[in-house]
Order: C-alpha cells, then structure tokens, then sequence
C-alpha cells in the first residue's frame, strides 16, 4: 500500500472516530443532564446515593454506543443528526473530453432511432486532441490537507497520547511515594484510624504510612488501599482533626474511589 492508501485509511478511521465521539458527546450531555437533576433532587439524602448515581452514570457512559448498536438492530426507530459533514474519498477522477461526449450521444441517438439498440463500436470514435496540461503531476499529487480527517486523527492520537503519558508518571510518582514511605507505627494514630472505619462499617484492611513528599493526606490503591499522611501531620493536629481526616480518607476506601 503506497502513501496515499495510508493516508486514505487514515482518514476513514479518523472520520469513523470523530462520529463515535460525537455521538458518544452528545448522548452523555443528555446523560449526565439527567443525572445532575436528579442528584439535586436527592440533594437532602445520603451522600452516597448521589456518589452511587453518578458512578453508574459514568460507568454506562462507554456503553452508549453499544446501546445505540442494539436499539439500531432490533428496528427502533431512529432520527440520524448531521453534526459532521458527510464523508468524501479522495478518488481519482476521470475527466470526459466534451468530443467524446458529443460522439457517444450520438452513438446512441442513432441506435434508437434505427431500432438495432447497437451503439457504434468505440473504435470508430473520431480521434481528438487532449487539451494541453502545463504540470501533468501537479493535480495527481496529493498532500496530508487533502485527507482533514486523517489530520483530526493524528491530533487526536497525540491529545490521548499526552494524557496517558501525564496519567502514567502521576502513577509512577505516587508508587514512588509508597515505596519510599514509612509504614506509622504509633499505636493511638493507628487506633483512631481503626474505631473511623468501624465507625463507618469499613470491613476492608488498609496501610498508613507517612511520607515527607506528600503534600497532604491521601488515599490510593482500590484493592489494596493504602493511606499517605505528610510525615509529622499527625503531631500538628488534634485528636479530633485527626478523626475527621481518618473518616474522610476511609470513606474513599469504602467506596472503591
């Protein structure tokens, strides 16, 4: 495959993924619309009402698409929004010299009005002259602008790119955190941390450890969690700070957050 068929397949994906991320943008809007109203709502019930209603919006989000698949399959009827604009291929096309033109119409004028249905044969076509070309290649070049979609792809791929990448090294410094961290073997930090979560009927095991890199308390890991203090924050609060800081990070490990 040569660069322009690259290019070509490059911008069918790109224009094939620059209508699911429509799609999925706009059907997430009316989602999430939704679900905002319906939290406000339940604004005077448990906060964990509204945390479970918007992780289950965030979780069907992905599934829009397939959604749209099935509804689509079993003949729902569907109204179809041009947000984008229709695809177009880069072809070469063929021009038709106006003398061929003039002698095929002919051709076949006179086939109907003998009645045979015969058209001339093509090589008794009068010969004529191309029009001149001053660059022969400049119009069968052609170049990244004439594939916009491809283009679209590209600065998609590097925006995913650069967000991964940012994703990876914030992970890669909060392991080296865990790793370079010290586990807290004060027995009363460690048993404040313990009568939180019975308090909040966490029944899961954690770590504490303390880190001088750790700009304030912090909780990671979902199945093995782990709680980062700012080495020397549990002397420089109360007892009673310290409860509200292990009721908040153990309610982000009772949730799975």
């Amino acid at each position: 495959m040569n660069i322009s068929g690259w290019l070509q397949a490059l911008d069918s994906t790109g224009f094939t993924t620059v209508r699911i991320l429509a799609s999925i943008f706009w059907q997430s809007s009316i989602l999430l619309a939704g679900v905002a109203i319906l939290a406000y709502l339940l604004r005077r019930r448990n906060a964990s009402a509204r945390h479970i209603l918007w992780t289950a919006a965030v979780f069907a989000i992905p599934l829009l698409p397939l959604l749209t698949a099935v509804t689509a399959h079993i003949g729902t009827p569907q109204k179809e929004l041009a947000v984008i604009p229709a695809y177009e291929t880069q072809q070469n096309s063929i021009t038709v010299s106006p003398q061929l033109q003039e002698f095929r119409s002919e051709a076949v004028e006179e086939a109907h009005a003998t009645g045979t249905g015969v058209v001339t044969p093509l090589q008794e076509m009068p010969e004529f002259t191309p029009p001149p070309v001053d660059n022969p290649g400049e119009n069968s070049l052609s170049t990244i602008a004439d594939y916009p979609w491809a283009c679209v792809f590209i600065v998609y791929l590097l925006g995913v790119s650069c967000i991964l990448m940012w994703i990876l090294a914030g992970r890669l410094r909060i392991r080296g955190w865990i790793m370079n961290g010290s586990p807290v073997m004060d027995l009363h930090i460690i048993d404040i941390f313990q009568r939180a979560g019975e308090q909040i009927g966490l029944k899961r095991e954690f770590i504490i450890i303390e880190n001088s890199r750790v700009p304030a308390p912090m909780t990671c890991r979902t199945f093995l969690p782990v709680i980062i203090l700012p080495a020397g924050f549990t002397k420089s609060v109360s007892t009673q700070e310290l409860e509200a800081v292990a009721v908040h990070e153990l309610s982000h490990i009772r949730r799975y957050d």
